[in-house]
Order: C-alpha cells, then sequence, then structure tokens
C-alpha cells in the first residue's frame, strides 16, 4: 500500500473507531499522565515512571504517538538541586510546581503523522516502529539532549483527529495568574 494511501487508511480507523479508541485513550491519560496541555491529545505530560506503560498501552491500542517534547518539572526540590526552570513557563500542578515547556529541536519534534507512514507498508508497522524507537529515546538518547537535566519528563503527542478533545479537559493556570 502507497503511504498517502495507509495515512488516509489509518485516518478512516481513528474515525470509524471513536467511540472505542477515545475513551480508552482517555482512560489511559487518566491512569499514566500528570496532565494535558490544551484541549485535544497533545502535550500529554507524563512522569518518566509512566512513559514505558503509557506508550505501550497507547500503541497497543492502535494509535500511532507522532512527537515527543520534553518540559521541565518545576518543583522546588528540582529548582535547587538542578536549578529549574528550563524552559518557557506552563500548567500548574501543585503549591510552587509546575511544567515548562523546552523549545527547543528534538529528535522527536512535531512532525506532519501522515508522514510516519511513508517509510511502511501497515499501519501495525508504522505504529511498532514508532513505539520502539520513542521507548530507545526514553532508555538511551534523551540523556544525550544538548538541555538534558534529571528534571525533565516527556509529554506525546497521540495521531488522532484535531477535533477529539480529552474529557476530562480543564484550564490550566500558569505561574503569575
Amino acid at each position: 500500500m502507497v503511504p498517502d494511501a495507509l495515512a488516509k487508511q489509518y485516518v478512516s480507523l481513528m474515525e470509524r473507531d471513536r467511540l472505542r479508541v477515545q475513551p480508552a485513550i482517555a482512560a489511559l491519560v487518566a491512569e499514566h499522565s500528570e496532565t494535558i496541555v490544551g484541549s485535544g491529545y497533545r502535550d500529554i505530560i507524563t512522569r518518566m515512571s509512566e512513559s514505558d506503560s503509557f506508550v505501550n498501552a497507547i500503541s497497543n491500542l492502535g494509535v500511532m504517538i507522532n512527537a515527543l517534547t520534553l518540559w521541565c518539572d518545576c518543583t522546588p526540590e528540582n529548582t535547587a538541586r538542578w536549578g529549574c526552570p528550563h524552559g518557557h513557563g506552563g500548567p500548574c500542578y501543585g503549591k510552587g510546581c509546575y511544567f515548562s515547556e523546552m523549545c527547543g529541536e528534538l529528535e522527536f519534534g512535531v512532525v506532519e503523522w501522515d508522514s510516519l507512514f511513508d517509510a511502511f507498508s501497515t499501519i501495525t508497522g508504522a505504529i511498532e516502529a514508532q513505539r520502539v524507537r520513542i521507548l530507545e529515546y526514553l532508555h538511551e538518547g534523551i540523556e544525550h539532549y544538548h538541555r538534558y537535566s534529571p528534571c525533565l519528563v516527556p509529554a506525546f503527542w497521540l495521531a488522532v483527529p484535531k477535533e477529539w478533545r480529552s474529557p476530562d479537559y480543564r484550564a490550566i493556570a500558569t505561574p503569575g495568574d
């Protein structure tokens, strides 16, 4: 199957299975993540200890993770220990605690997700290859990132229709609000 047709088939599957897939994603997000930045399924901030489980579960659901971004977990302890914040601000999650977005070039920068199918003949093959690539980066590559700090946590972008909204979307305050 040609890559463009494969991407279109993936979109059709997501739209057809929305009533099954979207609630399953919401349950996995509730189980494994700290917060979602925005209203959709992009920048799902996840503790490093939950990342493998989240990546595996989302991939097993048949959903492509199309990007990974990094966020500084800015707590008073991390500020004293590692000099946080390293990023540009973001959502609060407790008294004096927030995630600060790391804007920069990453191996897993945001891409048009349909291009991820270009080298594969099956949707399952593309999803599995991306799953392996992400886990390898989290285990072996992240420490080579030029702005690496132990305070960094990943956030995942899911290749789902832009119209899909997280059911527990909430307005997020940023430091200084």
